[in-house]
Formats: C-alpha cells, sequence, structure tokens
C-alpha cells in the first residue's frame, strides 16, 4: 500500500470514530443536560454573527494593516492575537 492510501485510511477510520461519538453524544447526553444544550446553540450563533468577517475578508485586511503595527515586537504579538481571536470565534 502506498503513503497516501494508509493515511488516506487512517483518517477515514478517525472521523468516522469521531461520528460515531457525536451521534452517540446527540443521540444520549445533550437531551439529560438542557443546559449544556443551550450553551452550545449560543455559540454557535454567536460564531455565526463573527462568519460574514471571515467571508468578506478578515484575512486581507490583516494582511492590509500588518505594516501599520510593526513598529514593535508587543504591537505585532497583540495584533495577531486580536486577529487571531476573531477568527476563532468565526471558525467555531
Amino acid at each position: 500500500m502506498g503513503v497516501i492510501i494508509k493515511e488516506s485510511l487512517r483518517q477515514t477510520i478517525v472521523l468516522g470514530c469521531i461520528s460515531i461519538l457525536g451521534i452517540i453524544s446527540t443521540i444520549f447526553f445533550y437531551p439529560q443536560d438542557i443546559g449544556l444544550y443551550g450553551v452550545f446553540a449560543y455559540v454557535l450563533n454567536t460564531a455565526g454573527l463573527f462568519l460574514p468577517l471571515v467571508v468578506f475578508g478578515i484575512g486581507a485586511a490583516g494582511i492590509r494593516f500588518y505594516p501599520s503595527v510593526i513598529k514593535t515586537r508587543e504591537s505585532q504579538v497583540s495584533y495577531f492575537l486580536k486577529l487571531g481571536g476573531i477568527l476563532l470565534l468565526s471558525t467555531c
């Protein structure tokens, strides 16, 4: 077997196991805890609000405004943390 076939098979097995775990948790665990279900719904709805920012070019805006923040190392780190936070929230 080639390396690509082996890795594809492993990835398929892992994704299948994750899907089965998701199905089991949806059927048995989430109905037991309505508060947890509410938190998940809130997180998904909030992430949906940030999705247009990503679709309409937050990456391009990050590249565009980067030269204005390269003055100090601290400002670079702060800029990337803010940008990463927005991207992380929008992809949930």
